[in-house]
C-alpha cells in the first residue's frame, strides 16, 4: 500500500481481483434497488401504486385499462404507476419486467382488501387512497387541485 498526499493506492494482484468485481456488484445492486424506491421519486413525480394481492382480479384489469386509455393526462401530471403484488413489483405501464421484492407491499399495504391505489404527491405524501377503481376523472380533478398542480399549469 502506498500513501500520497490523500490517496491510497492498493497493489494490484490476481488475489483482490475478485473483491473487486464484488465490491462493483454490491455498489451497482444498490445504486438498482434505490433508484426504484418510491422516495427516490420525490418531487421529480406523482405516483400511483397499485397494491393487488393478483393480477388476474377484475378491478385491477379495469384499472390497468383505464390509466392506459389516458396516458396524455399521466404523462401532463407527471404521474408514475407502481404495480406492486406481495412478492414482487414494477413501474410503469408498458413494464414487463417485474422485480422481486416483500418490502413495498408490506410498507403501503393498509387494508384487508385485495385492492388498493394509492396517490403519492410530488412531497411524497399520501394524497388519495381507495379500495375501488378510480377514474382518472377522479384522480385528474384530485391532482388538479393540489397548489403544486395549480403552479406547474400556470
Amino acid at each position: 500500500m502506498v500513501m500520497n498526499n490523500d490517496t491510497i493506492t492498493l497493489p494490484y494482484s490476481n488475489s483482490n481481483k475478485p473483491i473487486r468485481v464484488l465490491f462493483l456488484l454490491m455498489v451497482l445492486c444498490c445504486s438498482f434497488l434505490q433508484a426504484q424506491e418510491p422516495s427516490s421519486f420525490k418531487w421529480k413525480n406523482r405516483l400511483i401504486l397499485i397494491l393487488v394481492s393478483d393480477i388476474t382480479e377484475d378491478v385491477y384489469i379495469k384499472q390497468i385499462a383505464e390509466l392506459n386509455s389516458h396516458i396524455k393526462g399521466l404523462n401532463e401530471r407527471k404521474l408514475l404507476v407502481y404495480h406492486i403484488q406481495p412478492n414482487r413489483y414494477k413501474i410503469g405501464l408498458e413494464a414487463y419486467t417485474w422485480q422481486q421484492s416483500k418490502q413495498l407491499y408490506h410498507q403501503y399495504k393498509k387494508s384487508q382488501y385485495p385492492f388498493e391505489i394509492i396517490l403519492l404527491g410530488l412531497d411524497g405524501g399520501n394524497k388519495l387512497q381507495s379500495t375501488t377503481f378510480l377514474s382518472c376523472k377522479d384522480l385528474f380533478d384530485t391532482i388538479d387541485a393540489m397548489p403544486m398542480r395549480t403552479r406547474e399549469k400556470q
